[in-house]
């Protein structure tokens, strides 16, 4: 996408960050960016660009002997009987 994009309009220079942190794009003088629907603050103009991101959690063998896995993840955030993995935003 973005190399048809710079092939149509050569004149655009475009630098290109990533992180996952919260940035503030008007804070940090960034014209655009890309993330999560429910990530966008209520002041910005939005459009979605594709459907949800499916995520999967893996380990080796030896990580995960002996750890009881939920049934349901919202199981886990009440009784908290296995270990929890999550993303980590920097800036939340």
């Amino acid at each position: 996408m973005l190399e048809r994009f710079l092939t149509e309009y050569p004149a655009i220079r475009v630098d290109l960050t990533t992180d996952y942190g919260r940035t503030d794009i008007v804070r940090e003088r960034h014209d655009a960016g890309i993330r999560r629907s429910q990530l966008v603050p209520k002041d910005m103009i939005a459009l979605q660009i594709g459907q949800e991101i499916p995520m999967s959690v893996v380990g080796t063998r030896i990580f995960s002997a002996g750890i009881p896995f939920p049934e349901h993840p919202v199981i886990s955030r009440i009784v908290p009987t296995s270990i929890c993995i999550c993303p980590s935003m920097a800036n939340c």
